[in-house]
């Protein structure tokens, strides 16, 4: 009797270590290769797949609709609705041309350079004065220098017509009255820079 209930007791021993060993190796699985976490990604994973399938296949048909739409009624309005209209290009506003006499315009900045720049900040220039000097630019031999000023003898600030050609600058008398016409480029104490300039 003894010896059967020592039995009993060792197979229902095996039996409960076997079912703690299994329990401890279920329990200490990895979460993602449990059942109740399995299954539900699985699911998941088929419904992104598929919705991203039909998804597509939906948004390239509604996408290739309008256009067809778009082009029957393009063709059914004829050439002249097919192509919309260019918008004529805004013109650009030409730059305001200030005529002003050489020494004025040295007296300007003279007096207050600060307020000179702000009045003949990207305007055109048309200077009348005296020509003083016509001179070879310093970094283009091609192109001249006319300086002019109020025709004073000792006038050490001049206006300074930059750009003009060889052939037109060669025409220049010194000392005579001429108008040029520039773009303001700088002024101060050495004077004042109009660039493309021409002589008029």
């Amino acid at each position: 009797m003894t010896d059967n209930t020592t039995m009993t007791d060792a197979k229902r021993d095996g039996k409960a270590q076997a079912a703690a060993d299994k329990a401890y190796r279920k329990a200490s699985r990895p979460w993602f290769k449990k059942k109740r976490f399995m299954i539900p990604l699985i699911i998941l994973v088929i419904a992104i797949v598929s919705s991203m399938a039909n998804g597509g296949k939906s948004n390239s048909s509604a996408t290739a609709t309008p256009a067809t739409d778009a082009s029957a009624v393009a063709s059914a309005a004829g050439p002249a609705a097919a192509a919309p209209a260019a918008a004529p290009a805004p013109a650009k506003a030409a730059p305001e041309v200030v005529q002003v006499e050489a020494g004025t315009l040295l007296a300007d900045f003279k007096g207050n350079e600060a307020a000179a720049d702000a009045k003949y900040k990207g305007k055109v220039l048309q200077v009348t004065g005296f020509v003083d000097k016509v001179d070879t630019e310093f970094l283009d031999k091609d192109q001249y220098i006319v300086r002019l000023d109020n025709g004073d003898k000792y006038n050490f600030l001049h206006v300074n017509c930059n750009d003009v050609p060889a052939a037109r600058a060669a025409t220049i008398v010194p000392e005579s009255a001429i108008t040029v016409r520039g773009t303001f480029q700088d002024g101060g104490d050495l004077g004042v820079e109009l660039k493309a300039c021409e002589v008029l």
